[in-house]
């Protein structure tokens, strides 16, 4: 059945590369695909164009800030308001309010009726709020939890965040949606659990395998090939991401190593972390600024290891899968992982790919570390195994498949209401 799709979430598409895996699968499906998003920042236009170019869905951009036209400075100045205004309801009197999820979400609801779409898929938090509008509504609605929203982030930061709203959502979208999605089978179990709902189907947050042919074969990073190197990587390099204890473990690691982080720093952040790490070890750390997606496979290439330090400081970073691991295993590195749920879930998966340590305990860290600086062929084989895994279990060509079978499921299920 070939029908129109509406994909949601309002962030730009280089922010979110799960909408955007998704709207090719579909679209190459042959469905009539619309993604809903924005173009925020001038400087990624080009960016943000070229992954449009031949695509077989249409883009609709919320806001086109590259354009310069005054009503898309108009419309974001009026969204930005509409948000900080939330978030001073939120903190003066407690309110949840609709617009702290997010941009665009009442621009997005009305390009969506427009289009009398078969089914709609929302991504992100602006998504569980235009999920939850469009399910009132009629629509047929899906959703994907990349993350388990009301359950993510440190205590700090999840006082200014509208809790009751979104387990609410979550809860309604979990039992009257017509499908859900999610990341890991760990995260899928729980949130069956947690909401008496049936469990989520999993759709492991991968890239394509094909990528690997558009390897750069360039050495941008490591300073040393003698010696051997640890990469890490996120969008922002802070605190609460095992980093500190990293730091910690290298007082007990006694082979030489580079380390060479990529991402952009919290303010003062590099610095602090800097002097939790032993003077001699100072000159071996190296950080990069991000990259674009289609270059960091490139880069993480060059290295011999992959760190995977994530700290199950809340409930969803204890069960999800974060993009990197899976990255590491893509670029055929030995994962050194720390033993949250959702990555256990990997080192099952992927057998001898991935070496676990107490994520709490700097002396484990150090023992992993050691034993694989001190095994070249431990090494070589796990960057088999990685490679491995990867071509038989994590690529999106073995998964997308899964989600197209879905998405025509759903499709084939009666709903009551087009809206």
């Amino acid at each position: 059945m070939m029908a129109c799709i509406v994909i949601a979430s309002g962030h730009p598409l280089t922010t979110n590369p799960r909408m955007l895996k998704e709207a090719w699968a579909l679209g190459m499906a042959g469905h009539d695909v619309h993604v809903l998003s924005s173009l925020l920042d001038p400087a990624a236009g080009a960016w943000e164009r070229a992954l449009c170019a031949g695509a077989p869905w249409r883009w609709w951009p919320m806001v086109d800030l590259e354009r310069g036209a005054w009503q898309d400075r108009v419309k974001w100045f009026w969204n930005r308001l509409r948000v900080r205004v939330a978030f001073w309801c939120h903190a003066r009197f407690g309110w949840d309010v609709a617009h702290q999820l997010g941009h665009f979400i009442p621009e997005m609801e009305r390009l969506a009726c427009r289009l009398r779409p078969d089914l709609v898929i929302v991504h992100l938090e602006p998504g569980l709020e235009l999920g939850y509008r469009l399910l009132r509504r009629g629509l047929r609605v899906a959703m994907d939890l990349e993350d388990w929203y009301s359950e993510d982030l440190l205590h700090s930061d999840r006082a200014r965040r509208p809790l009751r709203r979104l387990r609410s959502h979550e809860s309604y979208l979990m039992s009257q949606g017509a499908h859900v999605t999610t990341t890991s089978h760990a995260l899928a179990r729980e949130l069956s659990r947690v909401y008496a709902c049936p469990q989520p189907r999993v759709i492991p947050n991968v890239f394509p395998w094909a990528d690997r042919e558009t390897l750069d074969g360039r050495i941008l990073d490591r300073q040393d090939l003698s010696v051997p190197s640890l990469t890490w990587f996120s969008q922002t390099i802070g605190p609460a991401r095992g980093l500190e204890i990293l730091a910690a473990a290298l007082a007990q690691v006694t082979e030489p190593l580079e380390i060479h982080l990529r991402g952009t720093s919290r303010p003062g952040y590099i610095d602090a972390w800097l002097q939790q790490v032993p003077e001699s070890w100072r000159h071996r750390i190296h950080v990069h600024s991000q990259v674009p997606q289609e270059e960091l496979l490139s880069r993480l290439v060059e290295h011999d290891m992959g760190f995977a330090g994530e700290v199950s400081n809340c409930l969803n970073r204890e069960l999800t899968i974060s993009n990197k691991i899976l990255e590491y295993l893509r670029a055929g590195l030995a994962v050194v992982a720390s033993d949250t749920r959702g990555q256990q879930e990997v080192a099952e998966r992927a057998p001898g790919a991935v070496a676990l340590y107490a994520q709490t305990d700097p002396g484990d860290l150090a023992r992993v570390l050691n034993g694989l600086l001190a095994d070249p062929e431990r090494r070589r084989a796990s960057r088999a195994a990685a490679l491995e895994a990867a071509r038989t279990t994590y690529c999106w060509e073995r998964v997308a498949p899964d989600l197209v079978d879905l998405v025509a499921d759903t499709l084939d299920k009666e709903w009551p209401s087009k809206g």
